[in-house]
């Protein structure tokens, strides 16, 4: 079993892959005086220094693949400045920046990374804890798998207890899992948000292999600590009884303590069949536009199926097929149904990013619209009726494209350069061998 937040500190994520070691130390109170002036900056403005020893992997890694590579490209492309590293070899530290350090922070470096001969530290600086350890995760999956670290026939079950209850979203409290699930104390003041996100609740989730197979909670069974709940998440008592009133009087008259656990069974098969991708094991997968590739759904429906459904569409039934089907599809959405991916601008950002481009805000919004409308242009071409038109295989007619010239037909044969001596202004004269 692990907390959500020993799962973050030590990991970086909620569904840590445990069949490789290589877990985050933070090395912060190491380092508060020390000589290396990117670190004393970092640690001066409020963040951290952590990282992960890579066991026995000296010879692997070399400088220039620790430098060039994971310091310079790698780590700034998950969102990182950079990275630090060090190697033990004779049994001290070494790296280009070792001499910025005292013999004594590079020994207690060495004992809270537990790194011994022919060990690789590699560490994250920045402000950002949530940077690191989202950063320092990626690192850590992208070394296991480029050194083949993790073991092919291990399966490394775990408990992943005590997530937050409370969440912040662009300022405001929600819940992070849902609102009904059990906090894991009930003396909370619902007025108090900076105690509210230091709550606990009774969620859980089974995670394998660092793929999360399941989750459930503890649900909540009475009627006050629901209320107050909900009077936590800024909701009035006119949109409690609007919303949930049908549900407190049914808690007013008694129910037991309950909770209950959901397995994904897709996912339990594509890791029993070692399948690359979740898809391969789904009966009907949806592709990337949210369309079943052999039913085709969403697709039209007829109105007496809309009005079933307390659907309308606001054009009404005289409207072309594709602004139904665009309406109909937008009302899905309202209704929990995802519509097709768009790109969003931090999308952009990180293409930019990636691509060492840097954008101005009006620039990443240009791109974001163009991209977009890309991709509404090629969503429209799903919907022309092809049936009818002839299949091209090329744009030209079949034949030599770039010059029909044939060969000069002669009688006499002789070098192409017989005549190589002869120039005209600065350029050798050769025969026509070609009709113009």
């Amino acid at each position: 079993r692990m907390t959500y937040r020993e799962a973050m500190e030590r990991y970086g994520t909620d569904r840590p892959d445990l069949r490789f070691d290589m877990a985050f130390e933070d090395a912060t109170d190491i380092l508060q005086d020390t000589g290396y002036s990117v670190f004393r900056q970092v640690i001066k403005m409020g963040g951290r220094i952590k990282g992960f020893c890579v066991k026995g992997q000296a010879m692997a890694l070399s400088k220039n693949v620790l430098q060039n590579e994971y310091a310079m490209k790698i780590v700034p492309s998950f969102g990182a400045k950079g990275m630090t590293w060090m190697k033990v070899i004779e049994g001290r530290l070494q790296s280009n920046i070792v001499q910025f350090f005292s013999e004594g922070e590079l020994e207690e470096l060495l004992n809270r990374f537990g790194a011994t001969e022919g060990d690789v530290l590699m560490m994250i600086a920045d402000v950002s804890t949530d940077l690191i350890n989202r950063c320092l995760c990626s690192l850590r999956l992208h070394v296991a798998e480029r050194l083949k670290l993790i073991p092919e026939d291990l399966h490394a079950p775990l408990w992943v207890t005590h997530f937050p209850l409370f969440e912040l979203k662009e300022g405001e409290l929600s819940s992070q899992h849902h609102p009904f699930t059990m906090p894991d104390r009930t003396d909370f003041d619902p007025e108090d948000k900076e105690a509210l996100l230091q709550l606990n609740s009774r969620a859980y989730d089974l995670v394998i292999n660092g793929e999360e197979l399941g989750g459930g909670s503890i649900r909540i069974h009475d009627m006050e600590t629901q209320q107050r709940i909900f009077q936590a998440l800024g909701l009035s008592e006119e949109e409690t009884e609007s919303k949930f009133g049908f549900f407190l009087r049914a808690l007013e008259y008694g129910a037991p303590p309950h909770g209950g656990l959901a397995l994904g069974l897709d996912r339990i098969i594509a890791m029993i069949l070692k399948a690359r991708s979740i898809r391969e094991v789904i009966a009907f997968p949806k592709n990337r536009r949210a369309v079943c590739p052999l039913t085709r759904a969403p697709s039209l429906v007829k109105q007496s199926q809309l009005k079933e459904l307390g659907l309308k569409v606001e054009k009404g039934p005289e409207a072309s097929a594709t602004e139904a089907l665009g309406a109909v599809q937008g009302d899905m959405a309202g209704n929990g149904v995802e519509e097709p991916e768009k790109i969003s601008t931090e999308q952009v950002k990180h293409v930019a990013k990636l691509a060492r481009l840097r954008l101005s805000d009006p620039e990443v919004t240009a791109f974001q619209k163009d991209l977009n409308a890309i991709l509404d242009y090629v969503e429209t071409l799903n919907e022309l009726d092809t049936r009818k038109v002839q299949p091209m295989s090329h744009v030209l007619p079949i034949k030599n494209v770039w010059r029909a010239d044939a060969p000069r037909k002669s009688n006499k044969s002789r070098s192409i350069l017989s005549n190589a001596p002869r120039k005209e202004k600065s350029y050798f004269r050769v025969p026509k061998i070609l009709e113009g």
